[in-house]
């Protein structure tokens, strides 16, 4: 992975692009045991430890989902 991020000229280190892909899979309302299985977590608490989102934004993304939810309802 190390030569074709330097083939492709992307500073990136293995670990960075693991999350980017975690973070893409779970912004793309992948399921999170899917996002699991495809990191090979034991556990899905690292999974969700690592990549969902407790900030404001994530808060805010939250009550949108519930919002749209009423809405259809």
């Amino acid at each position: 992975m190390v030569k074709a991020c330097k083939k492709a000229k992307i500073k990136a280190t293995p670990r960075q692009l693991r999350y980017a892909l975690a973070t893409f899979l779970v912004g793309d309302e992948v399921g999170l045991k899917m996002v699991q299985l495809i990191l090979a977590h034991s556990k899905i608490a690292t999974t969700l430890d690592m990549y969902t989102d407790g900030s404001e934004q994530g808060r805010d993304a939250a009550r949108e989902a519930l919002a749209r939810r009423n809405n259809a309802a």
